[in-house]
């Protein structure tokens, strides 16, 4: 389960990362994670320091209205708009059918919210 954190500290000489949870609320629990656990978010939607991806291709994206990210694939790359930034792209996630197994929803979300899935 990938889930959106904040890296509250490193420690260099064992590789790991001390993160928090985002949506843990007044007792914190700092989890320890070496560094192939850790997917930084893209730090702008800037077209000129980010990567868009095209239609097809699988992604780690959150989930709207979570802090949980879900395997998806990219239905609608995100839209170069006039600021030169990326606009939302539109996914499709995995297993997000209804129960009647209409195709899933085509789901909006920001651009900083999604990142290349991983291949371990």
């Amino acid at each position: 389960e990938w889930v959106v954190a904040r890296v509250t500290g490193y420690a260099a000489a064992e590789g790991v990362f001390e993160i928090v949870g985002a949506d843990e609320e007044a007792e914190k629990h700092v989890y320890r994670l070496p560094q192939k656990y850790v997917i930084p978010l893209p730090k702008t939607a800037s077209v000129r320091h980010s990567q868009n991806f095209p239609v097809g291709t699988s992604v780690l994206a959150v989930y709207p209205n979570t802090t949980t990210f879900y395997k998806a694939k990219v239905v609608q790359p995100a839209r170069r708009l006039p600021n030169a930034e990326y606009s939302e792209f539109v996914l499709e996630f995995e297993d997000d059918g209804d129960a009647d197994g209409d195709a899933p929803a085509h789901r909006a979300v920001p651009f900083r919210h999604v990142v290349v899935f991983p291949r371990n």
